[in-house]
């Protein structure tokens, strides 16, 4: 990550945070552990989630802003999709530790 952070243009490289990369490896680790302790691939449910996010992100800024300016749009809503990856894995995360213990 600390190349492909520096292949970046400075100016990016001041924007983007180690989550931003980690997201990828993230979605990833969220596909194997849904399949292994669900039976279940909870990655269309990740990605109806954050289409959801986008829609109701679009809709707020519209109605309480008057207008979406779109840097703002995507910064705010990148951020979002971050927390909503990040506490789905730790919610299978927890479920492991539970079945450990079961």
């Amino acid at each position: 990550m600390f190349l492909i952070k520096h292949w970046l243009p400075l100016k990016w490289q001041q924007k983007f945070h180690y989550l931003d990369f980690l997201l990828i490896y993230l979605i990833f680790v969220i596909q194997v552990l849904s399949l292994q302790l669900l039976k279940l691939s909870l990655l269309p449910y990740l990605l109806f989630a954050a289409a959801i996010l986008g829609i109701g992100l679009t809709l707020i800024l519209a109605v309480v802003k008057g207008e979406i300016i779109q840097a703002k749009f995507w910064r705010f809503y990148w951020r979002l999709i971050e927390l909503l990856t990040v506490s789905t894995y730790t919610v299978l995360i927890v479920l492991v530790i539970l079945k450990k213990f079961n």
